[in-house]
This record gives structure tokens, C-alpha cells and sequence, in this order.
């Protein structure tokens, strides 16, 4: 199992805002993959430039980073997030 910090970006309307969290994947995940964990929905629309929008919602959502974690650093970040 492979963990990786994800930061997301989502627009709600006029609003936009970063989120951070944790997540795991098996094997390398694709954006889309990262996306619909995020949101636990599915895709629905691509708006170009890495926007998304699922099923569920009007929001759209961007994979601004993801970046792989080693194991022993996991549980330190999970404190602070």
C-alpha cells in the first residue's frame, strides 16, 4: 500500500479553497482516481485544465499535488493534518 500527501483545490461558486489529507492506493493512482476518492463521487464533466466535476455536486475539483510518503512518515503527518 502506497500513501501519498494529495492536495486538492476546489471552486464553490465564487469561493476557492485547498484541501490536504492522507490517502492510500495499491498501485500509483491517476488524478482522476485521486479525485473521485476525494470527493467519493464519480466523474461526471471535465472542464479542461484539470477541473472536475462529479456526479453528486456542482463543485469542480482540481489535483493541484500529490506526492508519495514513506511509510515510517505517515502516521507523523496524520498529527498535523
Amino acid at each position: 500500500m502506497k500513501h501519498y500527501l494529495v492536495k486538492m483545490e476546489t471552486r464553490d461558486g465564487d469561493k476557492e479553497y485547498f484541501e490536504m489529507e492522507i490517502m492510500a492506493f495499491e498501485e500509483e493512482p491517476t488524478e482522476e482516481q485521486i479525485i473521485e476518492e476525494h470527493t467519493c463521487s464519480t466523474i461526471d464533466q471535465e472542464h479542461g485544465n484539470g477541473w472536475y466535476e462529479t456526479k453528486d455536486c456542482y463543485r469542480w475539483y482540481q489535483l493541484h499535488s500529490s506526492t508519495e510518503i514513506e511509510p515510517e512518515h505517515v502516521d507523523i503527518l496524520k498529527k498535523y493534518l
